[in-house]
């Protein structure tokens, strides 16, 4: 039993790793699209989730919510993060509902789907999650400052944030939705060995 814990920390300590590098290392973690940025860091709380489980997911998604916190105090990753992550709300909560919604998603999924399948819906909704609450919450926290963050009138902020789900928000849960199930799947082989 303690081999299997230590296996399981030293695991986890590895996707703790993977999302500090992917943090920290241009391009690994963000692709600069302009003012925005295609994330990458989801398929690895995703994969932790459907991997280790819900608590290593949401372990890894509060490290990354964390992480985007200080960094829009320190070293942004794109012109608009500190007027938009200086809200630890905006910054954390989006990121540790990620591997919950992905969670939660595959377990049902499963029951009335093919495996893969459920996987790659579910790996979807996770990333969904993260575009959907960010944007959510901007619009709730940040609308006033539309003219500053996306150079809109206050009253078109809803159409410029449509916008990003409809770009940015869809590249990120397609590259997700087939990225994802393949490392999941590739994974499970060697970790359950």
């Amino acid at each position: 039993m303690k081999k299997t814990r230590n296996y399981h920390i030293a695991i986890l300590s590895v996707f703790i790793a993977i999302v500090l590098i992917q943090n920290f290392v241009p391009i690994l973690g963000y692709i600069p699209v302009g003012p925005l940025s295609i994330t990458l860091i989801p398929i690895t709380v995703i994969v932790a989730a459907l991997v280790l489980g819900l608590k290593d997911g949401v372990i890894l998604g509060t490290l990354w919510g964390a992480i985007v916190f200080i960094r829009a105090f320190t070293w942004p990753t794109s012109p608009i993060a500190p007027l938009v992550f200086e809200n630890p709300i905006t910054a954390i909560l989006p990121r540790a509902l990620i591997p919950v919604v992905a969670y939660f998603a595959y377990k049902w999924l499963k029951k009335i789907m093919n495996h893969r399948i459920s996987l790659v819906v579910a790996c979807a909704l996770g990333s969904m999650t993260n575009t959907i609450l960010v944007l959510l919450f901007i619009y709730i926290f940040n609308r006033k400052q539309a003219p500053i963050l996306y150079h809109v009138s206050v009253d078109k902020i809803i159409y410029a944030l449509l916008g990003i789900v409809g770009t940015n928000g869809l590249v990120e849960m397609v590259i997700t939705a087939i990225i994802c199930p393949l490392i999941i799947i590739s994974l499970n082989k060697v970790i359950q060995k």
